[in-house]
């Protein structure tokens, strides 16, 4: 069983590697940026919270989408499987914005 550490780092690591691969910055919500609406379109955050981690897509400073997936590498420390639904949770997000965006 890893610890809350090692899975936030290795939770990190996979969504680099899945930014990587779909050429996507990641960054840490913070809701003080938020507050300050500094979150503009185009902008790609990401929050941990225990078992589940928040994928998001700013369209504007207050308007964005929201995909969740919940996390096992606490109990499984399965790499594989993690990159496996981080990149489903991202592709999902990715579908909505692409449908979204081509509407306009």
């Amino acid at each position: 069983m890893a610890a809350k550490a090692e899975t936030e780092q290795a939770i990190i690591d996979s969504l680099k590697r899945v930014g990587q691969e779909y050429k996507i910055s990641f960054e840490e919500f913070s809701t003080e940026t938020f507050s300050g609406g500094a979150y503009k379109a185009g902008k790609w955050t990401y929050k941990l919270n225990n078992q589940w981690l928040a994928v998001n897509y700013w369209f504007s400073a207050f308007s964005n989408r929201k995909e969740e997936v919940k996390i096992t590498y606490q109990t499984d420390e399965d790499a594989a499987k993690l990159d496996a639904d981080l990149r489903e949770c991202v592709n999902n997000l990715r579908r909505f914005v692409k449908r979204k965006t081509s509407t306009f």
